[in-house]
């Protein structure tokens, strides 16, 4: 029973997801040297509490009445309003405060930029007169103000593959926010009347299952990934990893652009639940992870082995399941 109160804390700030965000200083200290503050990872920590906390805040009076959110504990009221705020908030101070044991002024400064990029996202991404397209360029923006954070841990004058891998990071989620989670989100958006990227771009649910989307919305979707693409070869160009390395980078992008393209021929709700909608994202993730991965301590390289096995085993397990569907 003692330990309720701090797991609703912790499901408030979406803990599960938390290692990805973890990562992002971290990533970006090893874009300009080979040494890892671990003190990143707690600044990772906050930073993720704070845009997850403060998402299911705003967004608890539309999300209260969904059937998924009925176990949430702002809706149970297991946490109060007040006691949730409490909670976003202390994380600014823990994550400047952290930050500044290893950290330089201008890093604590982009750190700061990169919090206050995170509250306009969580602001206007579903309501206001704020541009929809403009809320997704402030969180793309604001994660990758996070990646050059932990880059000015070990400079104040940062290599061009710093910049650049925090450009390829805001890129990514860029496309990742705005285009797979919209999709997978439609529909509730619909329901609870709100106007999400894809909405606003001109998608549309025509029953309680299928949806239409706009060509915009496809080229917006190839003018990213292409984007992507020629800045992560930009980046191996600079970095110049192995080519070992290099061909698994290729061949994750070339994974993710397929999986991209794969979603925006979907116009089933059902049958994009069971396609995985944010497996492009990770593709792409653990492509632009593995230009640093000589860099990062043996455990650490290790965690980054499973995860390329994982990803790498989806396409040979759906392949299969197709091929079994199709023999009988």
């Amino acid at each position: 029973m003692m330990l309720r109160k701090p797991m609703a804390f912790l499901r408030l700030g979406r803990v599960g997801m938390s290692p990805l965000t973890m990562s992002v200083p971290v990533l970006g200290t090893l874009t300009a040297s080979n040494s890892l503050p671990v003190q990143l990872l707690l600044v990772g920590l906050a930073a993720h509490f704070f845009g997850f906390g403060l998402n299911d805040i705003i967004d608890h009076p539309i999300d209260r009445d969904l059937p998924y959110r009925q176990r949430h504990p702002l809706t149970t009221g297991y946490i109060r309003r007040w006691e949730a705020w409490a909670f976003v908030l202390l994380q600014i101070p823990v994550a400047l405060a952290v930050y500044s044991t290893v950290g330089s002024a201008i890093g604590l400064g982009v750190l700061v930029l990169s919090m206050c990029l995170s509250v306009i996202y969580n602001l206007f991404s579903k309501r206001g007169a704020f541009s929809r397209l403009g809320a997704e360029i402030a969180l793309a923006v604001s994660v990758g103000f996070l990646c050059l954070a932990g880059a000015y841990t070990q400079t104040d004058e940062l290599p061009p593959q710093s910049y650049l891998f925090a450009l390829v990071l805001s890129l990514i989620l860029l496309l990742l926010n705005s285009v797979p989670s919209g999709l997978k989100d439609i529909r509730t958006d619909t329901e609870s009347g709100v106007q999400s990227f894809v909405l606003a771009a001109g998608g549309r649910m025509l029953d309680d299952d299928h949806y239409s989307l706009p060509a915009r919305l496809r080229w917006y979707s190839g003018f990213l990934q292409m984007s992507i693409v020629a800045c992560i070869g930009l980046l191996i160009f600079y970095v110049r990893p192995p080519l070992l390395l290099a061909g698994l980078i290729a061949l994750l992008t070339l994974y993710s652009g397929l999986h991209l393209r794969m979603l925006l021929q979907i116009t089933s709700f059902r049958a994009l639940r069971a396609s995985m909608p944010l497996l492009s994202g990770y593709y792409h993730y653990a492509a632009l992870s593995l230009v640093v991965v000589d860099k990062m301590p043996l455990g650490l390289q290790a965690l980054y082995v499973l995860l390329l096995i994982g990803l790498m085993a989806i396409p040979i397990r759906l392949s299969f399941v197709m091929w079994r569907h199709r023999s009988g």
